[in-house]
Formats: structure tokens, C-alpha cells, sequence
């Protein structure tokens, strides 16, 4: 007999499930056509991979989320040609030009998924970030006492805010690459976080990969990276 999941794992999976559900259900919106501003960009760029290879035909956008596409119209096609849905890679390629809602609907769960999972890792990661500081009353600071009285309530905080956010479910419902650098960047916290609580450096390189790979989603997050060469510098009073 299983033993019962404890109950912050259920209460994140419910943030998870809640999350995933408001990027999922608009995302159907628009289709056949598109209105999401360089949706296209990305989806085109996924569809051409197989065809142009992977260099990408420019670096105006990072090409990480268009590779990722890339992978998972793969399964698709792999999938659709053993049930019979297709029957090659011609008549794959064609149902982009005739009717791409398959291709954007793709995109957008696949957006949807991760914006999802970078808020359950957003809550995980201000865990590891946690202090036991106090506030002075009469600081700028105050309204943050009652984080700083009952600090186990910010990560759900972060966790469901995240979710419910309108401006990331918006971008996790667009198959755009806003919720893989959002995702990235979580685990980059997570890492720090993890430094901070005293883990050996070895997991400041996850994080510089981490890292690393957000700024081939979206080259913004690269603006993170004088923070990443800090941390093994930031002594003591930077882990208390």
C-alpha cells in the first residue's frame, strides 16, 4: 500500500495543475490564423530545422525555443505516421502550409508546460532563499514583516503568483520563447539558492548552464550573468 503524498507536494501539484490550465485554455485562440506578434518566427524557424539545419537564419530571437519545437514536431510526426495520420514527411511539411494550427497548438502546450513548471520551481527555489533576517518597524521594509514572521508562506507566494500572473500566462499561452528563458531562470535560482545553503560549486556550473541556455531563449536573461560570476565571490554573510 502507497503511503499518501505529503501535503505540499499535493498543494503543488494543484498550483501546477491550475497554472497549466490558464495557458492551455487560450490556446486555441486565433488559429488557423495568428495574432500573437512573432509567434510565427519561431514556429517557422522549428518547421525549417529539418530542411535548413541548425543554424538558425538569423539571431535577432534565440533559437533554444525553435529547437525545442523542432523536437517536438519530431514526436508528432512519429506519432501521426504509426497511427496513419500521415504518411511521410511531404505531407507533414504541406499541413503546415495548408492548415498550421496543429503546429502553433504545439507550440503554445509546449509554452503552457513550462511556464507551469517554472512557477513550481520559482516556489522551490525562494524556499532555498528563506532568511531568518528581521525588519526594523520604521524601514521602507515594513510591509514585508509578516513574510519575514512566517517565512514558509513566501515560496507558496512565489509559486502562485507565478501561476496566475497575467502578463506569464498570457506569454505561456503564445508559442513564444518568454516561458523557456522563465523556466531557465527559475532553475538558475534554485541553484543560487542552493549555493547559498552551502552546496559545493559544482552546483554554480548547473546554474552557469542553466543560465547559459536562457540567454540562447531570450538573449535579455544574459543581463543575469555578472550576478552568476558573483556568487562564488559573495562570502559568509551571503549564506547566513
Amino acid at each position: 500500500m502507497t503511503s499518501p503524498r505529503p501535503a505540499p507536494v499535493r498543494a503543488a501539484f494543484v498550483v501546477f495543475a491550475v497554472a497549466l490550465l490558464l495557458r492551455i485554455l487560450p490556446s486555441g485562440y486565433g488559429l488557423p490564423h495568428t495574432f500573437h506578434y512573432d509567434e510565427g518566427r519561431y514556429v517557422s524557424q522549428a518547421v525549417r530545422v529539418a530542411e535548413d539545419g541548425l543554424r538558425p537564419p538569423g539571431y535577432q530571437y534565440g533559437p533554444l525555443f525553435s529547437y525545442l519545437l523542432a523536437g517536438v514536431y519530431g514526436g508528432i510526426y512519429l506519432g501521426g505516421n504509426f497511427i496513419g495520420s500521415w504518411s511521410g514527411t511531404e505531407e507533414f511539411r504541406a499541413l503546415y502550409f495548408w492548415d498550421p494550427s496543429l503546429f502553433f497548438r504545439a507550440g503554445r502546450w509546449t509554452a503552457a508546460l513550462l511556464g507551469a513548471l517554472a512557477a513550481v520551481i520559482l516556489g522551490a527555489a525562494a524556499r532555498r532563499w528563506r532568511t531568518d533576517r528581521r525588519v526594523d518597524p520604521a524601514s521602507g521594509e515594513a510591509f514585508l514583516e509578516p513574510l519575514f514572521k512566517h517565512p514558509e508562506l513566501a515560496p507558496w507566494i512565489a509559486m502562485a503568483g507565478l501561476a496566475v500572473l497575467p502578463v506569464a500566462v498570457d506569454y505561456g499561452a503564445q508559442a513564444k520563447a518568454e516561458s523557456l528563458g522563465l523556466f531557465l531562470v527559475a532553475i538558475w535560482l534554485y541553484t543560487a539558492g542552493r549555493h547559498r545553503g552551502g552546496s559545493s560549486g559544482a552546483i554554480l556550473f548547473l546554474g552557469g548552464l542553466a543560465l547559459g541556455l536562457a540567454g540562447a531563449a531570450k538573449t535579455n536573461a544574459l543581463f543575469l550573468l555578472p550576478w552568476h560570476l558573483l556568487l562564488p565571490l559573495l562570502g559568509r554573510r551571503f549564506r547566513e
